[in-house]
C-alpha cells in the first residue's frame, strides 16, 4: 500500500473521538452573533462599564460573573455560580488557547501564579483566586480592546436594539435635548467671557511678545476668536461613543466640533437624573471649547503666563512626547515651609494633600499639559459662575480654592469638579510652588486687568467677518 501504515479503529475508539469532538465543539459555540459582539464586550469590560450597564458581565462578582463573561463570548457552559473545572477549562481556552493543557481549577491556579497574580497560598477558587481571575480578565480585555474594532452594525445593535424601549428614548431624545441645552450654555458662556474687557486685555498682554501680533489690533484679534466661536456653534456636537471618554476634540472628531460619548451621559442619567447630565455636560463643553480655540485660533494665554502659575506645566503632546511623568515631580521633596505654614492657616493638611496625588492617574504628564490646564481652569470657572460664586471673568477667591481643597481631601470624600482636581494636581506635584496664595493670584492673572471696552457688540454675528479660520 505504497508504504503507508493503516491504523484500524475499533468502534469504541471512534466513539471516544466523536465524544471528544462534540465536547470541544460544545465548549465553544462560534456563532456569528457571539463572535461579532466580542469586541464590544471587551471594550465595555475594559472601561469597567459593568458597574452601570447590566448587559456587561462583571468578573469581580465571582464565579457567576466569570461564567456570564464566558457565555456572552459564546462558550456553552452552565451558570451555576460554582467555579469548577468546566469554567476553569473554558477560561483557560479563552486566555491561553486550546492547547494550554489547563483543564482544572488547580492547573489554572498554578498558571496564574506563574503569571504573577496573587492567587493566595492554597489552590482552588478562594478569595485571592477570585480577585486574580477577575483582574486577569480585566487586564486581558484592556489589552485586546486596544486593537479590536466594533463594526457599526454591532454598535447600533448593542446601543439600541438590545436596550429597553425606555432606554432608547432616553438616549435618542432626552439626553440629546439636555446636551443641546448644555452646548448652548457653553457657547453663551464663552461669548460673555471673551466679551469681558478684562479678559480681552489679559489675552492681549499675554500674547504681546508674539511677532504675528504686529499685524493685529485687539479688535481684529478678538474677531478671530468670535469667528471661531461661531464656527463651533454651527458645527455643534456629534455622538462618538469612545469608551472611557466623556467628550473630546481632534482625532476622528470633525474640525470645530465636540465629540460626545452619549453612553457616559446615559450612565449618569441612570445613576442620578437628567439634571445631573445637564450640570456635568455644561462645564465639560466649556472645557472642550477652550481646546478648540487653542488649536484653531491662538492660545488664550502665552505659555510663559501658564508656567508662572504652573511651573511644571509643559507641552505634553508636543516634542516632550506622550506617556511622560510630570516634570519636576516632587513627591519625595519636602514641602516648602512658607507653603506649609500658609496651608495650615487655611486648615489644609499639606502632607495629606501631597499623599492624595500619589496615584498614577495624577502623576501622568497629561495633568500638566499647558492646553489641559487652561481647559481645567475654564471648566472650573464655568462651574463657579453657574453656582453664582463668581461673575464671569472675576477673580476666584483664595478662600474658595482653600475650601474646595479641604473638600477634596476630606475623609467624607465630598465630590469636587474633576477640572479642579486636575488643576490642583499639577500645582501639588510640581512641589506646591508658588505658595497657594501666589498660585491663586497667578490663576486669576490669566484672565484679568482693566481696559476701556470698544464699542462693538460681539454677540451680533453680522459685525464679525465671515472669513474661514485656519
Amino acid at each position: 500500500m505504497n508504504g503507508k501504515k493503516i491504523i484500524k479503529l475499533t468502534e469504541s475508539d471512534l466513539l471516544r473521538i466523536v465524544k471528544r469532538v462534540i465536547n470541544e465543539s460544545q465548549l465553544l459555540v462560534e456563532e456569528v452573533s457571539a463572535t461579532t459582539n466580542r469586541c464590544w464586550y471587551y471594550k465595555q469590560i475594559a472601561a469597567q462599564n459593568y458597574y452601570n450597564d447590566k448587559r456587561v458581565p462583571n468578573p469581580f462578582e465571582g464565579a457567576g460573573g466569570v461564567q456570564d463573561f464566558l457565555i456572552v463570548l459564546g462558550w456553552d457552559i452552565t451558570k451555576d455560580w460554582d467555579f469548577g473545572n468546566e469554567t476553569a477549562k473554558a477560561l483557560a481556552f479563552w486566555k491561553y488557547g486550546k492547547n494550554s493543557g489547563i483543564d482544572t481549577v488547580n492547573k489554572l491556579w498554578i498558571q496564574l501564579k506563574k503569571d504573577g497574580y496573587n492567587v493566595g497560598e492554597t489552590t482552588g477558587y478562594g478569595s485571592k483566586m477570585k480577585e486574580a481571575v477577575a483582574t486577569m480578565i480585566l487586564k486581558t480585555c484592556e489589552e485586546i480592546s486596544k486593537t479590536c474594532k466594533v463594526d457599526s452594525q454591532t454598535r447600533f445593535d448593542m446601543d439600541y436594539k438590545s436596550s429597553p424601549k425606555e432606554d432608547v428614548g432616553v438616549k435618542q431624545v432626552l439626553i440629546p435635548n439636555a446636551l443641546n441645552g448644555s452646548f448652548k450654555y457653553a457657547i453663551s458662556y464663552w461669548r460673555k467671557y471673551l466679551k469681558n474687557p478684562k479678559v480681552q486685555q489679559k489675552i492681549w498682554d499675554n500674547m504681546s511678545f508674539f511677532d504675528f501680533l504686529s499685524n493685529f489690533t485687539l479688535s481684529n484679534l478678538m474677531d478671530k476668536y468670535f469667528n471661531a466661536l461661531n464656527n463651533i456653534e454651527k458645527k455643534g456636537w456629534v455622538v462618538k461613543n469612545s469608551e472611557g471618554i466623556t467628550m473630546y476634540i481632534n482625532g476622528d472628531c470633525p474640525k470645530y466640533t465636540v465629540c460626545v460619548n452619549i453612553n457616559y451621559y446615559f450612565s449618569v442619567f441612570k445613576d442620578y437624573n437628567i439634571k445631573k447630565v445637564e450640570a456635568k455636560s455644561e462645564d465639560t463643553f466649556v472645557h472642550e471649547i477652550q481646546h478648540i480655540l487653542w488649536d484653531q485660533v491662538q492660545k488664550l494665554n502665552s505659555t510663559i503666563s501658564i508656567e508662572q502659575a504652573f511651573p511644571s506645566s509643559y507641552d505634553y503632546y508636543g516634542s516632550e512626547g506622550e506617556g511622560q511623568k510630570i516634570k519636576n515631580l516632587s513627591l519625595s521633596e519636602k514641602i516648602p515651609e512658607e507653603t506649609k505654614k500658609e496651608l495650615k492657616s487655611k486648615g489644609i493638611d499639606s502632607d495629606r494633600l501631597k499623599e492624595y496625588f500619589r496615584h498614577p492617574q495624577y502623576t501622568d504628564g497629561y495633568n500638566c499639559d499647558w492646553n489641559e490646564k487652561l481647559s481645567n481652569l475654564a471648566g472650573y470657572r464655568s462651574y463657579l459662575t453657574d453656582k453664582g460664586t463668581i461673575k464671569i471673568g472675576a477673580d476666584i477667591p483664595l478662600q474658595v480654592i482653600s475650601a474646595t481643597i479641604n473638600d477634596m481631601i476630606s475623609t467624607t470624600t465630598k465630590k469636587v469638579p474633576l477640572d479642579f482636581t486636575r488643576m490642583i494636581a499639577c500645582w501639588v506635584l510640581g512641589g506646591m510652588k508658588p505658595k497657594l496664595s501666589v498660585f491663586v493670584n497667578e490663576l486669576n492673572d490669566l484672565a484679568q486687568k482693566e481696559i476701556k471696552p470698544e464699542d462693538k457688540d460681539y454677540n451680533n454675528t453680522s459685525q464679525i467677518d465671515s472669513y474661514n479660520v485656519t
